[in-house]
């Protein structure tokens, strides 16, 4: 997870292998607003991410989890369509909110969204018997802010969200990671899509409603993972 801290401008973030160029972005943030995203990305030769840094601002990262072979590793298991996990707005808010994963799953692919925020904050997601001072989205009051996450389950098959201001959060299932799934195959961050220069084919600005067809991946791909920018 990459975040922006407290910028003193306009800018944006892009992680990397080093010594790779890197034409994508992970985090776009404004001047005094701090942002964070998840990202997944290759290693370096030398087993090393590069952090690009266009705008004045401290840089957090933050580690999720590691792609491995071998004994012991998970692969996903993409769901056909999002599940909804938690929306507070139907069931009222509260400080930790444990969330029921599917039994069995090592880990989970999460959508995570504040919306109706009181006030400037961060929300964590975590297994619930675990101690973390990361966090995975950070927002600001009202605004309504979306990040993905990849969070271990506990022993009890949940997940702990947690925000540090009163919010209302939303939780939306993606994929679990467990015996059998997919493999991952890194790629370094490459556009598939701009609008505002037709990369991908489709231009210029789409209005609400509209659904854009991308070719992102091999035939074969079964899922993918990359950064949406608006």
């Amino acid at each position: 997870n990459v975040t922006a801290a407290g910028p003193g401008a306009d800018g944006y973030l892009s992680a990397g292998p080093c010594g790779t160029p890197n034409n994508g972005s992970t985090v776009n943030f404004t001047r005094g607003m701090s942002r964070g995203a998840m990202t997944v990305t290759p290693l370096g030769p030398d087993g090393t991410v590069c952090i690009f840094n266009r705008g004045e601002t401290d840089v957090i990262v933050d580690l999720q989890g590691a792609f491995v072979g071998g004994p012991g590793a998970s692969g996903l298991t993409a769901l056909d369509a999002n599940r909804r996990l938690a929306d507070t707005r139907a069931t009222g808010r509260s400080a930790v909110l444990v969330v029921d994963t599917p039994p069995g799953a090592n880990a989970v692919a999460v959508n995570l969204t504040v919306v109706n925020a009181a006030g400037p904050g961060w929300l964590r997601a975590a297994p619930c018997d675990a101690v973390t001072g990361v966090s995975n989205v950070n927002f600001g009051p009202v605004e309504a802010v979306a990040g993905s996450a990849f969070v271990a389950t506990s022993a009890q098959d949940t997940i702990c969200v947690e925000t540090s201001t009163s919010a209302d959060v939303i939780v939306d299932l993606t994929g679990t990671f467990g015996a059998g799934g997919l493999s991952f195959v890194p790629v370094p961050p490459t556009r598939m899509l701009d609008t505002r220069n037709a990369i991908g084919g489709w231009s210029p600005i789409h209005g609400a409603g509209q659904t854009l067809d991308v070719r992102v991946a091999p035939d074969n791909a079964k899922a993918v993972t990359g950064t949406l920018t608006m």
